[in-house]
C-alpha cells in the first residue's frame, strides 16, 4: 500500500492484482475505489445514462474477475478501462441497432473517411494489421494530436470537452482531426489499405 490520499490509503495495481490472483473480494472494491471515476466517465461519454453506465461497471467487474487469473494485464487502469468501454459500447450498440444520432455515431462517421470501405469500423477483416498500422500513424504525430485523437475516437469525448482538456478551441480540435483524418487515410492507402 502507497501514497495517502483524502485520507485513504491507495493500493497499488500490482497490489489489486494479487488480490484478483488470491481471489479476494478486496480487489473489487479497491478496483472501484481507484477507477471508478475514469470508468464512470468514458462510459457515460457513451451512454449518457447514469443507470445503464453502473450497470456497465458491475459487468466490468464481473468481466475482470473473470478473466484475471489467467491474464496479469501490465497497466490495470488501461485494462479495466477498455472493459469498460466494451461493454458500454455493446449496451450503445443494443440501444441503437436502427439508428445512431448521437456524437459516438459522428465519432465513427468520421473515422469511416479514413478506413478503407472494406475494412468499415464495425466489421474489419484483418483488424489487428489495421490497428497495428493506426498505432504506428499516432505515434508518428506529436503528443497533443495523440491525444486529440485518442480523446475522440477511444474514450468519445465531444469537441468541447476535448478542447477544455487541450486548452485549445473547438475549432482548432476540429481542424487537428479534420488533418489526422486526411493524414490517416493516406498512410493507410500508401500501405496497401485500399478504398
Amino acid at each position: 500500500m502507497k501514497d495517502n490520499e483524502g485520507g485513504r490509503i491507495i493500493v497499488s495495481d500490482n497490489e489489486i492484482i494479487e488480490l484478483f490472483w488470491s481471489r479476494s473480494e478486496e480487489a473489487i472494491t479497491e478496483t472501484d475505489k481507484k477507477y471508478r471515476k475514469e470508468c464512470m466517465k468514458i462510459s457515460h461519454n457513451i451512454l449518457n445514462n447514469t443507470s445503464d453506465c453502473e450497470e456497465c461497471l458491475n459487468d466490468t467487474y464481473m468481466t475482470a474477475w473473470n478473466i484475471i487469473p489467467p491474464n496479469r494485464p501490465n497497466y490495470l487502469c488501461a485494462f479495466i478501462c477498455k472493459i469498460m468501454r466494451n461493454h458500454s459500447l455493446r449496451k450503445y450498440e443494443y440501444y441503437h441497432r436502427e439508428k445512431r444520432k448521437n456524437h459516438i455515431s459522428q465519432s465513427l462517421d468520421e473515422l469511416n473517411e479514413c478506413i478503407p470501405d472494406k475494412c468499415s469500423t464495425e466489421d474489419i477483416a484483418d483488424k489487428n494489421e489495421l490497428a497495428k498500422e493506426i498505432q504506428n500513424f499516432l505515434m508518428a504525430q506529436n503528443i497533443e494530436k495523440r491525444v486529440i485523437f485518442i480523446r475522440r475516437y477511444w474514450f468519445y469525448d465531444s469537441f468541447e470537452q476535448i478542447s477544455e482538456k487541450c486548452g485549445i478551441s473547438e475549432d482548432n480540435v476540429k481542424m487537428t482531426l479534420t488533418r489526422l483524418r486526411k493524414n490517416l487515410r493516406q498512410f493507410l492507402t500508401e500501405r496497401g489499405f485500399t478504398y
